[in-house]
């Protein structure tokens, strides 16, 4: 609804144009490889990158749906496993909305789940193999998957049934696929190390010593969005009458879980109180939290709960989220771009570009600027000329023309990138949006 690149897009239309084992950025580098593949038959565009999310979405629902039929005995608990995902502004809103590398390490957990399940249930040499490729599939989503990976990890080691499946010649196997699968990433990131980190550091760890009751309460509340389920099931569920139900013997696979959120509180508990952090983002407790609807309704199966009535509220309750989440989509691109906290949906930075005359483009060979916003947008809009982005080159073809086309905004996002000019070939005003261009030679952009 929007020809507009946000934040993540943009950073990856400029990072996914080769292949690299790392990037200069705090991620892994699978989602920019997937774009890669994605641009060269589409075209590196917001209509691709979309395309690609919504392919990873589907796909992430596709093995949460697998996992779930491999572990309730209740086939009504399917469509709530599923629906239960709907109701968490996680997978409601911010997929939507702002979600790229989460978007694929939702993926990868999902994958992971599923093929350790099928461990637990048949441990096969082909589930092993599976489970090594989805943990190095893991592994290049996103660095927060390490935690998640060793939760499970040190979950298996304290669960008596299932220890067994962590210590045998099979798992080795699937460790080296999982290696030869994330080595070279992580050999390129310790050659890199110090640049990342900094970066990392940046987002993660404060300045000034700060109140770990703050960052607990953070912890907590962030913590409601992922419990959403069972808030509905506790609500619309009759949580009195379950439990006056008869309950059937604890399953090993509830038993798992258990160990897993204990394991989880025990050492969130002591990262928040032991160690700085500036802040806590709903998304960081992805890795954390992502199963937990497993768990709730592992638990809801057992005291035989009234499914009826629970898939009723799910689905409606579900249905709502949905509609409200499309209308303040329509809304965001419509009338008011700040609903949701994104102020740059309505730049008209396409429009603006379409608009640049014929014959000013024809002069030139290669398009230049400092803004690292403004940058990304020429890939889509201009395929056939030289890009140079700061001092990044891109496409660099031997041009008749040695002229190029100098361009900056006003768009109120600067970040000191733009170039101020006191003269210009020309511009064009969108509302309250003003691109300036000028034509110079090769040598003024570099």
């Amino acid at each position: 609804m929007s020809d507009t690149l946000q934040v993540d897009d943009r950073e990856q239309i400029f990072y996914a144009q080769s292949l690299s084992w790392g990037y200069e950025m705090p991620q892994p580098p699978l989602y920019s490889w997937l774009s890669f593949l994605l641009f060269k038959i589409l075209g590196p565009n917001l209509i691709t990158l979309t395309a690609l999310k919504y392919l990873l979405i589907f796909a992430s629902f596709f093995y949460l749906a697998k996992t779930s039929r491999s572990i309730f005995h209740n086939r009504n608990f399917d469509g709530l496993l599923i629906l239960s995902y709907l109701l968490m502004p996680s997978f409601a809103w911010h997929m939507h909305q702002g979600f790229t590398h989460t978007i694929i390490l939702s993926l990868a957990i999902a994958m992971t789940l599923n093929y350790l399940i099928q461990i637990f249930n048949t441990p096969s040499w082909k589930n092993y193999i599976l489970f090594g490729l989805s943990v190095g599939i893991g592994l290049l989503s996103k660095y927060s998957y390490l935690i998640f990976l060793t939760l499970i990890a040190i979950t298996l080691l304290f669960s008596k049934e299932y220890k067994v499946f962590l210590f045998n010649k099979k798992i080795a196997f699937s460790i080296l696929i999982a290696l030869l699968i994330a080595t070279p990433h992580y050999l390129w990131l310790i050659d890199n190390w110090n640049e990342i980190f900094v970066m990392a550091s940046d987002r993660l760890i404060g300045e000034e010593r700060i109140n770990r009751y703050e960052v607990l309460f953070e912890f907590l509340s962030s913590s409601l969005g992922f419990l959403t389920p069972l808030i509905i099931l506790i609500i619309f569920g009759n949580i009195r009458i379950l439990m006056i139900h008869k309950t059937s013997k604890k399953r090993r696979i509830e038993t798992f879980f258990d160990n897993y959120f204990l394991i989880l509180l025990i050492t969130s508990l002591f990262v928040i109180l032991s160690i700085d952090i500036k802040e806590v983002k709903v998304r960081w407790l992805h890795p954390l939290l992502m199963v937990f609807p497993f768990w709730a309704l592992l638990k809801i199966e057992r005291l035989k709960g009234p499914t009826k009535i629970l898939k009723k509220s799910f689905f409606y309750i579900g249905a709502f989220i949905t509609a409200l989440v499309i209308i303040v989509r329509i809304g965001q691109t419509s009338f008011n771009s700040e609903l949701g906290y994104s102020g740059r949906i309505n730049v008209p930075i396409v429009q603006s570009l379409n608009k640049i005359p014929e014959k000013i483009l024809q002069k030139v060979s290669t398009l230049y600027t400092r803004d690292y916003f403004l940058g990304p947008h020429l890939f889509s809009v201009f395929p056939k000329k030289n890009i140079r982005i700061s001092n990044k080159k891109f496409y660099e073809t031997n041009a008749e023309q040695s002229l190029c086309l100098i361009l900056w905004d006003d768009d109120g996002y600067d970040d000191n990138h733009s170039l101020k000019f006191k003269d210009y070939s020309g511009k064009i005003s969108e509302g309250k949006y003003t691109l300036f261009y000028k034509v110079s030679n090769l040598i003024d952009c570099q």
